[in-house]
């Protein structure tokens, strides 16, 4: 196990100092017990006055709450220098999940390895949930990437997620409901 750790502590480092960060999320709800078909995303971007989005990696917990799965390799997401990311987990049933860095960013980044525990369902609606650029409809290389078949679970999870949102709150979802029906149209 101290093995283990090391290993992770070092492959953490490395990333930190990278142009490439992995990761591995074990996602919970209070009490502990897992969240299988909970889809954890994250973007990179870089801030400033217009931001500079970066890449995007997502996953879907397995049986155990993994995401990926500890069978599968972790999930990659590249970064770049003064980029901040913005953290999301979609769980069926809930309200998204949203946590975004916000500038100036830390220069370490977290562990490759996570757990997180969510949070029983709350009144509070995750404004952050705005910010998020998929599909990236004015970035060629991400929109590509956004509209690719491996990203449908994402695109359904994204839309789910908007639509439970704008019938909570009608400012909220619909911005992501409008970018998404403009990435259908588009294939």
């Amino acid at each position: 196990m101290i093995a283990r750790s090391s290993a992770l502590a070092v492959a953490a480092a490395l990333v930190a100092c990278g142009s490439v960060q992995q990761f591995r999320t074990r996602v919970l709800d209070e009490a502990g017990r897992p969240l299988p078909g909970a889809v954890v995303y994250e973007e990179t971007f870089v801030p400033g006055d217009r931001v500079r989005h970066v890449d995007f990696a997502w996953a879907v917990a397995d049986a155990e709450g993994w995401a990926p799965p500890q069978s599968e390799p972790p999930t990659s997401v590249r970064t770049a220098a003064r980029s901040c990311s913005l953290l999301a987990i979609f769980v069926p049933g809930r309200l998204p999940q949203v946590s975004m860095e916000r500038a100036p960013c830390p220069a370490s980044k977290r562990p490759a390895v996570r757990e997180l525990r969510l949070p029983d369902p709350v009144a509070h609606l995750p404004y952050d949930f705005r910010y998020i650029g998929f599909p990236f409809l004015g970035d060629a290389e991400l929109r590509e990437k956004a509209r690719s078949p491996e990203a449908q679970p994402l695109r359904a999870a994204l839309r789910r997620s908007a639509l439970a949102l704008q019938a909570r709150d009608g400012s909220l979802g619909g911005e992501m409901l409008g970018a998404l029906d403009a990435l259908d149209r588009s294939r």
